[in-house]
């Protein structure tokens, strides 16, 4: 269970996310938040639960203009997004060099039959 809640009352006040029983801080800022999102991200968290504290704004609106969760959403988002791009961008890197002669003249007429299949389908998916 992955947990995000908000430490006001303290003197820095931080985003914690909580992961089994590890808490990691960032600052309770754009930054901060931005950071979070990232951290979920790049550790292959999908899911997670905000506490109360993040659905109220007395408990943030004097360190943000924007509810946190909003803003540590977008930034994991922004993470996908750009795997995403790079991954689309060597998936075609790949289907271009496939697509030279010096690369097909080494297939068999089945494998040209099957390869002509898979670039087709490809293509669609990454366009």
């Amino acid at each position: 269970m992955i947990f995000i809640s908000l430490k006001t009352h303290i003197k820095h006040p931080k985003v914690c996310v909580t992961i089994g029983d590890k808490e990691h801080n960032f600052p309770l800022s754009r930054e901060g938040c931005v950071k979070a999102g990232q951290f979920l991200q790049k550790n292959g968290k999908r899911e997670w639960m905000y506490s109360s504290s993040v659905d109220h704004s007395e408990e943030w609106n004097k360190y943000l203009k924007t509810n946190p969760a909003d803003i540590i959403e977008a930034a994991y988002d922004a993470v996908v997004d750009e795997k995403d791009a790079k991954r689309k961008n060597v998936i075609i890197k790949i289907l271009d060099w496939c697509d030279t002669t010096k690369f097909q003249d080494n297939l068999t007429k089945e494998e040209k039959a099957i390869y002509k299949d898979i670039v087709a389908e490809s293509r669609k998916r990454n366009k």
